[in-house]
């Protein structure tokens, strides 16, 4: 069946009780967000989400929450934001949908690109976590560190293949999931890579610092959030299958 709630996103507002033990109940079920000691207390876990999405909320880091329609289904998060440089991107779905947010993504990661005039954004994903991985790769166009680029240093090294920055491109061992160690991939683009890959403008400039990020080709000017949704277009090099993700 094909999702046809329009989806959107707003700064996230603390004007409900009841719209902030939604959130913090669903963020405490995403378990890439923790290592196994901590999923397994429950108070705990509940302490590190709310001191997370505290942060997360805190200027410069922004904190957007996903709207299908009426539903609350998500939030976007940039954290560790150093303006003019970079900035982590997460995202998370309670309703566990991806393919109908891409385009959502895609509006929120241009949006922090102009309004935080950011050179990179970056993103941390563990290993077990491979739909995520692969949305990002191949939706959005995240790349390995090392990935297809030419490094500063040395100058004359070549750039690496997919599978040689993959393996290199990693936190080794970063996070405990279900008894066993798994390292954590470290993933990139920076802002000239995105337009190369998403020449198409996706929202509409504006000298709002919280503008709108939504699911349309382009954002009113009285919107105050993100939106969706252009033709899907090719994000990423999606030839041949990655044993290593």
């Amino acid at each position: 069946m094909t999702d046809t709630a329009h989806v959107f996103a707003v700064p996230y507002v603390h004007n409900s009780p009841e719209k902030l033990e939604l959130i913090v109940n669903a963020c405490c079920e995403h378990r890439p967000w923790f290592d196994d000691p901590t999923w397994r207390d429950p108070i705990q876990r509940r302490t590190a989400t709310v001191l997370y999405l505290s942060d997360a909320a805190r200027s410069p880091n922004r904190l957007w929450e996903v709207w299908a329609g009426a539903n609350l289904v998500g939030l976007l998060i940039l954290n560790k934001v150093t303006v003019h440089t970079d900035a982590h991107c997460h995202f998370i779905f309670f309703d566990h949908k991806l393919a109908n947010k891409r385009v959502l993504c895609l509006n929120a990661m241009q949006w922090a690109f102009e309004h935080l005039d950011l050179h990179r954004l970056s993103v941390e994903i563990p290993t077990y976590a491979r739909a995520l991985a692969n949305f990002a790769r191949k939706k959005l166009g995240f790349r390995y560190e090392a990935e297809a680029r030419t490094p500063s240093w040395p100058k004359d090294a070549k750039p690496l293949s997919t599978l040689a920055s993959c393996l290199g491109s990693r936190r080794h061992q970063a996070t405990l999931y279900e008894g066993q160690w798994h390292d954590v991939l470290l993933l990139s683009i920076t802002r000239q890579e995105f337009t190369d890959l998403h020449a198409r403008p996706t929202i509409q400039r504006t000298d709002r610092p919280d503008a709108a990020v939504t699911s349309g080709t382009t954002v009113g000017t009285t919107d105050d959030g993100v939106h969706e949704e252009l033709p899907p277009q090719s994000s990423a090099d999606d030839s041949g299958s990655n044993p290593y993700l």
